[in-house]
């Protein structure tokens, strides 16, 4: 197994993946993404996040979502909070179907995601990083 990562983020969509790379990088922590649900499980089982970010939209059906999160939850120990990363109207709906542990809705604030990982890596304040030039 290979050193865990502080955030997984799952979404179909190139440019919002992009987007938190970046936004996590600058902030200091290390992130993988995938686009899909299909192999995200082989991905945490790899590198283990502190933190998972699921979107409801991507290109599977809620069934691949329900799938992956109840894999997820039966695999071996320990377990990331889930946070449901969504744009859809019923969003409170399906994060209490899915059983996941946190709801972020599109657009958002980048603050509120930032809070969100700094909850469940246990990072309070940005790290001190050299400057670019």
């Amino acid at each position: 197994m290979r050193p865990p990562v502080d955030v997984l983020v799952i979404d179909d969509d190139e440019a919002i993946r992009d987007l938190v790379t970046a936004m996590f990088a600058e902030e200091g922590y290390s992130i993988m993404t995938v686009a899909s649900v299909d192999n995200a499980l082989e991905v945490v089982e790899r590198h283990p996040p502190k933190i998972i970010f699921l979107d409801s939209a991507t290109a599977e059906a809620s069934a691949g979502d329900v799938a992956f999160v109840t894999a997820y939850r039966q695999s071996p120990p320990p377990h990331a909070p889930i946070i449901l990363f969504t744009a859809v109207t019923n969003a409170a709906c399906y994060a209490e179907q899915l059983h996941v542990d946190g709801l972020l809705t599109k657009p958002f604030e980048v603050e509120e995601l930032l809070a969100l990982v700094r909850q469940h890596t246990d990072r309070t304040e940005k790290p001190l990083t050299e400057p670019t030039p």
